[in-house]
């Protein structure tokens, strides 16, 4: 009976340490799970490279197409009503050729008697001095009060000649530019009721003209280059030049910033009508072999711009100074060399000296 009792002591005792041994293992194996799962796990980045490239400033404005010279007459010019119209819309005229005539039948009578009086009064001067220059030069002395008198009536007269001719010019309306009709109205009235130029010629340059805010024009020069895009034109673009920018802004009627005005040349190739809409991109900034890095890779650290520099498998916040931005890229132009790695799209809560698994490079 003893030796049965002490076998089952010695049976319970190999369960008991083993029971304990189970309950540890079992202690050990949750502590590790719940280690695994609770533990900060490193951040997966994707990372980009620090770049050398050309990049350029960009400034965006919409337009409208207009002729480089356009003549335009309008009601308020006939000093008479019109009698005869010469060209039609879209005919090509040139320099000096006749497009209206105005009635101007006082006005030619006028200049036909200015005409007349001119050559009587030249006639009178020339007979007058022929007798001069027949008589005996002791008698001469008394034609020169009369040739005086005929000198100042042929001057007067041909005064009066010329005011009659420029009246009769007012009355004869010609073109003073090599273009094309582009309207007409004799009545100067448009089709849809509202006054409008009795003819307007245009020439055959064309040119944008928009209006930039005051932050943007003062990046704006002549001579920039740019790009015209048109919606009417899908997948196509056309060169320009910044012709001329204006010397002062003018104000808006909501009282905002001021707009500057900028005119644009188009080549002649261009077949974008006058008055269509346009989308320019003007380039006032370029910058060739340019370190640069995606904009995404940016990050605000109080007033300064920071990027995430990867150094081994952990990041360092490295303050960065900016050049020329656009929208997807920026310049960098002190902080960082070529060749080196920064988190792309960082997370918020990224540190200094953290770990992290890169995924990927951009």
């Amino acid at each position: 009976m003893e030796e049965t009792a002490d076998n089952r002591r010695r049976w319970f005792g190999r369960r008991g340490k083993r029971g304990i041994a189970i309950a540890i293992i079992a202690v050990l194996t949750i502590a590790a799970v719940v280690y695994l799962v609770v533990r900060p796990r490193e951040p997966r980045v994707m990372v980009t490279s620090v770049q050398r490239t050309t990049i350029a400033n960009t400034v965006f404005a919409a337009g409208d197409v207009h002729p480089t010279e356009r003549q335009v007459v309008q009601a308020t010019d006939l000093t008479s009503p019109i009698s005869k119209v010469y060209v039609k819309v879209g005919q090509r005229v040139h320099p000096g050729e006749l497009l209206i005539t105005l009635e101007n039948t006082a006005q030619s009578a006028q200049l036909s008697a200015a005409k007349i009086q001119v050559a009587e009064a030249q006639a009178s001067l020339n007979q007058t001095q022929a007798q001069a220059n027949a008589t005996p030069a002791a008698l001469q002395a008394q034609f020169t009060g009369t040739l005086s008198s005929l000198r100042s009536s042929l001057a007067q007269a041909k005064a009066q000649l010329a005011s009659a001719q420029a009246a009769y010019d007012q009355t004869l309306i010609k073109s003073q530019l090599e273009g094309t009709v582009l309207t007409l109205n004799p009545d100067g009235i448009a089709p849809d009721g509202s006054a409008a130029p009795v003819m307007e010629v245009v020439g055959q340059g064309k040119q944008v003209v928009l209006n930039v805010s005051e932050v943007d024009a003062v990046h704006v020069k002549a001579g920039q280059k740019a790009t015209v895009q048109s919606d009417a034109y899908p997948n196509k673009t056309w060169n320009a030049t910044v012709s001329s920018v204006a010397l002062f802004a003018s104000s808006t009627s909501s009282g905002g910033a001021g707009q500057v005005e900028v005119n644009l040349s188009l080549p002649a190739s261009c077949p974008i009508p006058l008055g269509y809409q346009v989308n320019v991109y003007i380039t006032s900034e370029t910058h060739k072999d340019a370190l640069t890095l995606p904009y995404s890779a940016l990050s605000q650290a109080g007033s300064q711009y920071v990027v995430y520099r990867l150094q081994g498998n952990r990041v360092i916040e490295t303050p960065v100074q900016l050049g020329i931005t656009t929208n997807t890229s920026v310049e960098v132009t002190s902080g960082l060399k070529q060749g080196q790695f920064v988190i792309d799209n960082p997370p918020a809560n990224l540190q200094t000296g953290e770990r992290v698994v890169v995924t990927g490079h951009d």
